[in-house]
Formats: structure tokens, sequence, C-alpha cells
């Protein structure tokens, strides 16, 4: 791996947890059902990038040994995103 991809991953987890809390932040001060979906959606995708990057040092753990449990994952954001999008 190179240093580039382990930068971009990096940048990847540190963004999307700061955007998790941002967004559990403004749940907690807007008490909003969209906030709280927009703030899952962060979250399974923060995930997805960390068992994704273990996957890569633990060939053991290798959870996305097909591309379609890496679509899956993708799959579930962007439907959360849609709904969250779609709440009034």
């Amino acid at each position: 791996m190179s240093i580039l991809e382990l930068l971009i991953i990096s940048m990847i987890i540190v963004i999307s947890f700061s955007l998790f809390i941002l967004s559990i932040l403004s749940y907690r001060r807007s008490k909003s059902i969209k906030m709280l979906l927009i703030s899952i959606v962060f979250f399974v995708f923060f995930i997805k990038v960390i068992i994704y990057n273990i996957s890569l040092y633990f060939t053991d753990i290798n959870i996305f040994e097909s591309i379609t449990n890496m679509w899956i994952f993708d799959l579930v954001v962007l439907l959360l995103l849609y709904i969250a999008s779609m709440k009034r």
C-alpha cells in the first residue's frame, strides 16, 4: 500500500468521524429525525472504512473479500441518505 493510499484512507476516516460527531451534536440541538438518520449514515460509512482498513492489514479478517459486501455497505448508506432527504 502506498503512502498516498494511506493518506487518503486516513483522511476519509477523520472526515467521516468528524461529520458523524457534528451531525450528532446537531441532532442533540434540533431533535430532528432527519439529523439522526444523517448521523447514522455517517456512522455506517465510518464503520465501513474502518473495516476496510483493518482488512487491508489482516487478511484473516477480510470481510470485503468480494466486492459485493462493500457494495452492500454503500447501498445502505445511499438508502439512508435517501430516507433522510425525503423525511420532513
